[in-house]
Order: C-alpha cells, then structure tokens, then sequence
C-alpha cells in the first residue's frame, strides 16, 4: 500500500517537547537501596498480556485523506 510522504510527515512542533517539562530535580531521581529491588518472579508478564488485537494499529483514513493513526483518545 502506498502511502505518499506527505501523508507520513509529522510537524515538528508536535514533536517538540519544551526542556522545562523534562528537567527533575536531582533529589526526586535520588532513589535509597532497596527501593528498586523487585522479586523474582514480580516482573514476569502472563503470555498475551502484551499482545495488541489485530486491528488496533490500523491506520485510518481521516475524512481529509490524510492517515490517522487510532490512539485510544
């Protein structure tokens, strides 16, 4: 399926994401021993859980012919 470049191009201002919102305080990052810690076994994932239903990342085309991807907002 042949999609034209310009349909795929993305602003970059939606992109852009300002430094402030980025910048953490050293002392919120500062995280004591133990804390990140995770028991065997806490971070295994259940086979599918993962799994994204055919259909979901299915592009459609928007009324303006321009391709929308579907994010769930």
């Amino acid at each position: 399926m042949d999609i034209k470049e310009s349909k795929m191009d993305i602003k970059e201002d939606k992109m852009d994401i300002k430094e402030d919102k980025m910048d953490i305080k050293e002392g919120k990052m500062d995280i004591k021993e133990g804390k990140m810690d995770i028991k065997e076994g806490e971070m295994d994932i259940k086979e599918g859980k993962m799994d994204i239903k055919e259909g979901e990342m299915d592009i459609k085309e928007g009324k303006n012919g321009h391709q929308r991807i579907k994010n769930g907002h």
